[in-house]
């Protein structure tokens, strides 16, 4: 989905019916961190739904610090689906 001031997603959650992983950063300086803990409130009809909070700043670098560990537990909860 690509969300603008037009269009919002929240229509489009109520239909999702697979896993969901959510990935923040608590710094992120892109997309606010209580957006991301609102869009994931609104899923209901996930079968496996997952919120994973991370400390490190940034915006999509999250498998490039920390020496991937967070590259691991992605491949881990894929692997576990």
């Amino acid at each position: 989905l690509i969300i603008t001031d037009g269009h919002t997603a929240d229509p489009e959650l109520k239909h999702i019916t697979m896993p969901v992983l959510f990935m923040h950063s608590k710094k992120d300086h892109v997309i606010a961190y209580k957006l991301g803990e609102k869009l994931s409130e609104k899923i209901n009809t996930s079968p496996k739904k997952v919120f994973w909070t991370f400390d490190d700043e940034g915006h999509g670098n999250v498998f490039f610090v920390q020496e991937k560990k967070y590259q691991k537990m992605f491949l881990d909860f894929v692997n576990e689906l």
